[in-house]
């Protein structure tokens, strides 16, 4: 309550507030403008992302730090404020153009624990951005988050730059990996030129992976899948220092240098590879499968590319592709592949077992089962989710209406 006197009107309390309002506006306007410029500046002198940052601090007056959550990299103004373990999440706050998280962190190196502003940085690549604010009282002025604003931006505009140079050079070795997988080169000379380009080792044998995502019936954005092939891409390199790394719309195709590797360590080493793949992205609308091929020489890659298709082919026809599928496992679907006629498997499935496919899918599932069992009832009605007498039922109707003989094992 304001007590002011009678002579006082009612334009003249407003014109003042009014007057106090648009001079503010005009301060923010002008303050942001300046900002603005700062970062423009900055950008077009190629400033790289810890200029950028710095320019951040002194605009702010708070210390900052930027985290790129995958790699687990922190870099920033005060390495004091760096090093931290983030304890809890807070609710998201949402300003007109910046939607930003409070976080709860203790600092190691300070031993504090206070809370924190994290704002992401949008980008292409797979990496996920956070620029951190490290506040004194969890609050920022408009002033202080016009310039978090700009450098937002201009931390995105980085990181794009640096993602199209990146696909830049992917995208030169991909062209020349794939004209020798494909099998498109056929003069000597181009062979042997490739070969030298892509630094593939000719004393060498290679074995070829192949990871394979097709969608399910939900759809996922583009932007989604590309990011799940570059963290592959990028995992791959960890473990495979030395391979080359194909990415296309729903695979990534991995050319790997076998020196001291065998079947079983390249196998564990791709499924350590999706595992922290998978750990880190959203995998559950994709259908994944991974295969491999014999060894081939760096000469014959386009045979070993046909080989993990191959094997990737045959694995959608089994159950269970969750596995790794080895060309060399396939087996006697070999035979099919080769005369590009798989189809003609069906014709060798004993009738007994396609009738019971077509008129009682359940009894087949239990035989299946029980054979994979060691013939263990218990453990079969355990993995079916049925009584064990449900089971034995069941080896009664395949024993007596199929005539199915469980003491020969032809």
């Amino acid at each position: 309550i304001i007590r002011l006197p009678k002579n006082v009107t009612y334009p003249k309390i407003i014109n003042d507030i009014l007057r106090a309002i648009n001079s503010r506006n005009g301060f923010l306007l002008t303050h942001y403008d300046d900002n603005h410029q700062k970062f423009i500046q900055l950008m077009m002198a190629q400033g790289n992302v810890s200029q950028i940052l710095k320019t951040l601090e002194e605009l702010i007056h708070l210390p900052i730090t930027l985290e790129e959550k995958v790699d687990e990299k922190r870099i920033g103004t005060d390495k004091n404020y760096n090093t931290f373990q983030r304890i809890r999440e807070l609710h998201v706050q949402k300003d007109q153009k910046l939607n930003y998280k409070r976080l709860i962190v203790s600092y190691s190196s300070l031993k504090d624990t206070r809370v924190i502003l994290s704002f992401p940085i949008p980008n292409l690549g797979y990496e996920e951005y956070e620029l951190l604010i490290h506040t004194i009282d969890e609050s920022l002025s408009d002033l202080q988050l016009m310039a978090i604003e700009n450098a937002v931006v201009a931390l995105q505009t980085e990181l794009v730059k640096r993602y199209a140079l990146r696909q830049k050079n992917s995208s030169y070795l991909n062209e020349m990996a794939s004209e020798l997988i494909f099998g498109r080169l056929t003069n000597a000379e181009d062979i042997q030129d490739t070969i030298q380009n892509l630094g593939l080792d000719v004393s060498k044998n290679y074995q070829l992976a192949v990871f394979s995502f097709s969608q399910s019936a939900k759809k996922r954005p583009t932007l989604e899948l590309n990011r799940l092939t570059d963290r592959i891409g990028y995992f791959s390199k960890l473990y495979f220092p030395d391979a080359i790394y194909i990415k296309q719309t729903h695979k990534v195709i991995l050319l790997i240098p076998l020196k001291d590797l065998s079947l079983r360590s390249v196998k564990n080493k791709l499924s350590t590879i999706f595992k922290e793949v998978t750990e880190k992205t959203n995998t559950e609308d994709f259908i994944s499968q991974i295969s491999i091929s014999d060894e081939v020489s760096v000469y014959h890659l386009n045979k070993g590319y046909k080989q993990a298709m191959d094997a990737l082919l045959v694995s959608r026809l089994w159950e269970n592709t969750s596995d790794i599928i080895a060309y060399d496992y396939i087996g006697i679907f070999k035979r099919f592949i080769e005369t590009e006629n798989i189809e003609v498997i069906q014709q060798f499935v004993p009738k007994k077992i396609r009738m019971l496919h077509e008129q009682h899918p359940e009894l087949l599932n239990t035989l299946y089962t029980f054979i994979n069992t060691n013939q263990n009832y218990t453990k079969t009605s355990k993995l079916l989710f049925v009584h064990p007498k449900t089971v034995r039922y069941r080896i009664n109707q395949l024993t007596k209406h199929y005539k199915f003989d469980f003491d020969d094992p032809e």
